[in-house]
């Protein structure tokens, strides 16, 4: 009897085993398996192929009132999509004041009767739109190029998007764009020396080793008539200033307190770094008992500082701090007194810009 009951259990487990694998197989475990199966279903997105927006590198985050900046912005469609009819749009958030500043973009459409210029953008409400009025094709774009000019200080930031021309439904945004507007003060700081000479080397002026201490003052020199001095200016962005567009310096000439100065009197000359450092001479012009010279191209260079160079194509730029050396000679006798500062002037737009893809 026992001997029967033993038969019988067997027979039972081993049903039960052909039972157990027999699910198992119908779950597709493991045979091997010892533990209860974890599943993880894994959905793998492809690359975002939505549309963006952006400002580039080329804006400045610290500036002082009075000054414009040139800066551009970057725009991508999304793909796989037909061609949509949007519209650009600023918004302006927080406490800055739409009459803080004035914001214009250039015009490089080259159909456009206004190519080539820079066009004012109107807030109302804190909102501007840039474009026609019946929107543009959404196309891939590296330099929308744009204008602005701070008129007040303060901190101002700006929500940027594009927009269904139709409906003004977001289509892409950057949001958190500031700017601190300084109320005074200076963007560059500018100091001065002077040696007997300049030492030129493979045709390009060499830094002495030996030059006296920049300042930032008053300086005396006392050349005797038709000497040749070099004359050093170093210029050098103040902290926290990523670059100011349009510079150039301005050189005023006065000679003693009488109107007797004649463009005759000195010249100034410097090293053209783009022609192989070849010898120009400063023009100068008499106007109200002085002479006026100034330095750098018609739509002056951009000064940056930072970690690499961001520019627009066709602005010239030097990277900060840059010290200038010029050739100067006085050919009649006299007290002169020279004044040189930095201007910043009208920006010429780069209209060699790529403008889409």
């Amino acid at each position: 009897m026992k001997k029967r009951f033993s038969m019988v259990l067997a027979l039972a487990m081993v049903f039960v085993l052909v039972m157990s694998t027999a699910v198992l197989a119908e779950g597709n475990e493991p045979e091997d398996a010892i533990s209860n199966v974890l599943e993880v279903n894994v959905n793998v997105a492809g690359e975002d192929t939505g549309g963006t927006i952006a400002v580039n590198d080329d804006l400045a985050e610290k500036i002082v009132a009075g000054l414009w900046d040139v800066f551009s912005v970057s725009t991508t469609p999304p793909d796989n999509e037909e061609a949509l009819s949007v519209k650009g749009k600023v918004v302006v958030v927080g406490e800055g004041d739409p009459a803080g500043f004035k914001l214009e973009y250039l015009e490089q459409d080259t159909s456009s009767e206004n190519y080539g210029k820079f066009l004012p953008m109107n807030f109302d409400g804190g909102a501007a739109y840039f474009g026609p009025s019946g929107g543009f094709p959404w196309v891939k774009v590296e330099h929308s190029v744009f204008r602005v000019t701070w008129k007040e200080a303060g901190e101002y930031t700006f929500n940027i998007y594009i927009v269904d021309a139709n409906n003004d439904e977001v289509l892409a945004e950057t949001e958190g764009v500031t700017v601190q507007v300084m109320e005074t003060g200076q963007a560059i700081n500018l100091k001065h020396a002077y040696t007997d000479e300049i030492e030129v080397e493979n045709g390009e002026p060499q830094i002495p080793g030996g030059l006296p201490i920049l300042d930032g003052g008053s300086l005396t020199i006392n050349p005797n008539i038709d000497q040749t001095f070099g004359y050093w200016v170093k210029a050098e962005l103040e902290a926290g200033f990523s670059h100011v567009d349009g510079v150039r310096y301005v050189f005023e000439v006065t000679k003693g307190s009488s109107d007797v100065i004649a463009v005759e009197d000195l010249e100034i000359k410097y090293f053209e770094k783009q022609a192989d450092y070849d010898v120009r001479t400063l023009g100068l012009t008499k106007e109200d008992g002085k002479l006026t010279g100034v330095f750098g191209p018609a739509q002056g260079f951009t000064f940056y500082g930072g970690d690499g160079e961001q520019l627009l194509p066709g602005i010239p730029g030097v990277e900060s701090p840059v010290v200038t050396p010029f050739k100067v000679k006085f050919n009649t006798e006299g007290e002169y007194n020279v004044r040189i500062y930095a201007i910043q002037v009208e920006p010429v737009p780069a209209l060699n810009t790529p403008v889409a893809e």
